[in-house]
């Protein structure tokens, strides 16, 4: 059975989702979208907020683990998003900027969510078996996850909608192993981020809103850890798959890419018409 994650997330986004981007109107966190237009920031808080209700009412163990990878991913993204310099990008282009003795919040970010995804996935782990080396290997491994996955899923965030089906693609099928092997806390929190995404989405797809690094942060450390559930080839294929994203990312323009072929440039712009220029959503 799926549990009761992805209804009751579905469900308290209904106002959970309009309410928070009100409320991030009033406080005006925005930014300027590829259009030159100016959009209300951080919406993917909304997310945040069901996300938290769903996990609390499945009640089931491994739920404070993912609150924690959640919240911290989140609040770091929050931060990028209130208080980041975009004339620095890349994680090259920040750890070249702190080497220069420069910290930027991109590498705060970056540094945060290493120490964050390594406490998340010992916690799960813990306690540590007389094999340690072994049990380093996987908390290693899945912390690498977490942290790659979060920012995989920031790099997608450059139009409207696409970090959501950057997440949905690998989500959906995830989301139905996790129900097959019952693992409660994973098939609560990917299926409150399906249901909640659901709702948030015609916010994006108007132009009204922008996850900002703080929604894709989010969306990517949830996925990310519940991938930590896959067999291990799976695991494996899966950080080759985000180390790969990133090594591309640092040398060229993943939305030329897109643009280049025509099959993902429909993919890309389909639920929102596309149009627009830059690396900026």
């Amino acid at each position: 059975m799926p549990g009761p994650g992805l209804p009751i997330a579905a469900l308290l986004a209904l106002p959970a989702v309009p309410l928070t981007f009100a409320a991030l109107r009033a406080a005006r966190p925005e930014r300027t979208n590829l259009k030159g237009k100016r959009l209300v920031n951080s919406g993917g808080l909304g997310l945040l907020l069901s996300l938290s209700a769903a996990l609390i009412a499945a009640r089931a163990p491994g739920t404070s683990s993912a609150l924690t990878a959640a919240f911290g991913f989140a609040l770091l993204g929050l931060a990028d998003d209130l208080w980041g310099d975009r004339s620095t990008g890349g994680l090259r282009g920040h750890f070249r900027a702190l080497a220069q003795g420069r910290v930027t919040t991109g590498a705060v970010k970056a540094l945060g969510g290493a120490l964050l995804a390594l406490a998340v996935a010992a916690g799960r782990a813990w306690p540590a078996p007389p094999a340690l080396p072994g049990w380093l290997a996987r908390v290693l491994l899945q912390a690498a996850l977490i942290a790659l996955t979060a920012n995989a899923i920031n790099l997608l965030d450059l139009r409207p909608l696409r970090a959501l089906k950057g997440f949905a693609a690998p989500g959906l099928p995830l989301f139905l192993w996790c129900a097959a092997g019952g693992n409660a806390a994973s098939i609560a929190a990917i299926g409150a981020l399906l249901g909640a995404a659901a709702v948030y989405a015609p916010f994006e797809a108007r132009q009204r809103a922008m996850l900002g690094d703080a929604g894709s942060n989010l969306l990517g450390a949830v996925l990310g850890r519940a991938a930590g559930r896959l067999p291990l080839p799976a695991q494996v294929a899966w950080l080759a798959a985000v180390i790969a994203l990133h090594l591309y990312a640092e040398r060229a323009s993943i939305s030329a890419w897109i643009e280049s072929n025509s099959w993902a440039r429909a993919i890309d712009c389909w639920g929102w018409g596309g149009g627009g220029t830059g690396d900026a959503e």
